[in-house]
């Protein structure tokens, strides 16, 4: 028995939205053997090295940079995820959002945080090779953690679609309060 072509169009939409998906994660994979293999080279070449006196001052700005790259990120990150988003619900129009509508949004998204938490994992990986306190393994730990913590699914996919909606729905409620129906 055939299926239906409505749900054979659902079920090739999925597979393709998985597909992306799974691409997205394998990306995720390869950044976090990136991050953690960086992690081990800068302690390698700090064990191997000779120390290198610091300034306070130095140590201040390489430290508050190794907290500001990751936040820079994220933020980064939620604005032009915003954009993508708002974007999209203004372009449905009266149309429903679906996850072929939002699909390549969540992969520019997911792409971006990606590079970005990764490179500020990579430069705390770097910065282990100059100097390496707990201090310092704690803050590439907490960028390397974020870096986990983005680890895209389905469920992202999902999450991105109702976003959509319900900006699309806001704005017409907006829309109807002002009595503007255009």
């Amino acid at each position: 028995m055939s299926e239906p072509p409505s749900a054979a169009h659902s079920t090739g939409v999925e597979a393709s939205t998985k597909a992306i998906v799974d691409s997205l994660v394998r990306r995720h994979n390869l950044l976090i053997l990136v991050v953690f293999v960086g992690a081990l080279l800068g302690l390698a070449i700090r064990q191997a090295t000779p120390r290198v006196p610091l300034s306070s001052g130095t140590l201040l700005a390489l430290g508050m940079a190794r907290i500001a790259l990751p936040l820079a990120g994220l933020v980064a990150t939620a604005l032009y995820t915003n954009r993508l988003l708002t974007s999209r619900a203004r372009q449905l129009g009266q149309a429903p959002a679906s996850v072929t509508d939002v699909t390549p949004l969540f992969e520019r998204s997911k792409t971006l945080s990606m590079a970005l938490l990764a490179a500020a994992a990579v430069f705390a990986d770097a910065c282990l090779a100059v100097v390496a306190r707990y201090v310092d393994l704690l803050l590439a730990a907490g960028a390397f953690g974020l870096l986990l913590l983005t680890r895209p699914n389905m469920r992202g996919v999902l999450s991105f679609v109702e976003m959509v909606e319900t900006a699309r729905c806001e704005r017409f409620a907006r829309r109807d309060e002002a009595g503007d129906n255009v």
